[in-house]
């Protein structure tokens, strides 16, 4: 992660409007996106400008952590200029106490003095198109020099999740993805906001770069699970990824199948599922029957509990 280089604030300033409704995020009814369909999503927008000529592309081959055939990439071995940019929709984060955005990631650099950059932005102006500027994660020192802010500004190795390859970069294996988490508290109580992904070489123009892949988008409001330490149920799922049969570790004793809940990455719930006991605190899950996909595992037990996410192959 790096400070900021340089905003790209001024040229987006003039770009044409494309208005959208807010989208109201809550726990479960968050917006997600796994790519699974048309490119770009409803209320997505790929979009480039100031030199450049190429977009983010649709990859129905490759997904995250392998868990799909679906994704987006950007493809800086061919890239020009530097505005090369994929738009969320917007989101209304009056109620939000603490909205989250948690992203899959694949990358390798060409070699170790070329790299590629990922920045996110957002904008509260709602026009959806204008007043960008980097998602801070972090306040410096001093609050009234922004240059001691840290950004979500990814570059070079902070970026990469595979060893350095000298030819374009597929990611074949789980082990090439990683997941960005980016809390975005500083933003609660905006009522528009909107998210952008660019992807860029560092030195413009270049042929010695490599591709960057980027699959289930989610934005959430976490804050159930981090009222406090107290609240959080203690557990570990394993294998991660999965053929269908996980084991779960908890500190908790005795539990049973109501205590188990299995979502969709839309926040749907599924019950189709059984559970035998290892232990009193190790359990199994059976989920054979399950598509292949993301889904999302919360153990409770009365006020605690904890959600992680599950691949299943």
């Amino acid at each position: 992660m790096k400070k900021k280089y340089f905003s790209l604030v001024l040229m987006l300033i003039f770009i044409s409007a494309f208005s959208q409704n807010p989208i109201q995020t809550t726990l479960w009814d968050y917006q997600s996106e796994g790519f699974e369909g048309a490119f770009p999503p409803s209320d997505w927008q790929a979009f480039h400008c100031c030199g450049a000529t190429t977009d983010w592309e649709h990859s129905t081959t490759i997904g995250g952590f392998q868990s799909s055939s679906s994704s987006v990439f950007f493809d800086n071995t061919v890239a020009t200029g530097f505005v090369q940019v994929l738009r969320t929709p917007s989101f209304d984060f009056t109620t939000a106490i603490k909205p989250t955005l948690t992203f899959d990631v694949a990358y390798a650099r060409y070699d170790n003095s070329n790299s590629d950059r990922l920045l996110v932005y957002y904008t509260t102006n709602t026009s959806g198109t204008s007043g960008w500027d980097e998602v801070v994660l972090d306040f410096g020192v001093d609050l009234i020099d922004p240059a001691d802010d840290v950004l979500a500004d990814y570059i070079g190795n902070d970026l990469a999740t595979a060893p350095n390859q000298t030819t374009p970069f597929t990611p074949d294996e789980a082990s090439d993805w990683k997941t960005f988490t980016l809390p975005l508290d500083i933003y609660a109580g905006e009522s528009y906001i909107r998210f952008a992904f660019e992807a860029r070489p560092d030195q413009p123009n270049g042929t010695t770069n490599n591709m960057i892949y980027i699959d289930n988008v989610n934005f959430f409001d976490a804050s159930p699970l981090a009222v406090n330490n107290e609240s959080l149920v203690d557990f570990s799922v394993y294998p991660n990824p999965t053929e269908g049969r996980v084991s779960i570790n908890t500190s908790l004793e005795n539990l049973n199948k109501e205590n188990f809940k299995i979502r969709n990455l839309l926040g749907q719930e599924y019950k189709n599922f059984s559970i035998s006991k290892n232990s009193n605190t190790s359990y199994q899950l059976n989920l054979e029957n399950f598509s292949s996909g993301m889904y999302f595992i919360t153990v409770s037990s009365d006020e605690k509990s904890t959600t992680k996410k599950l691949y299943i192959k």
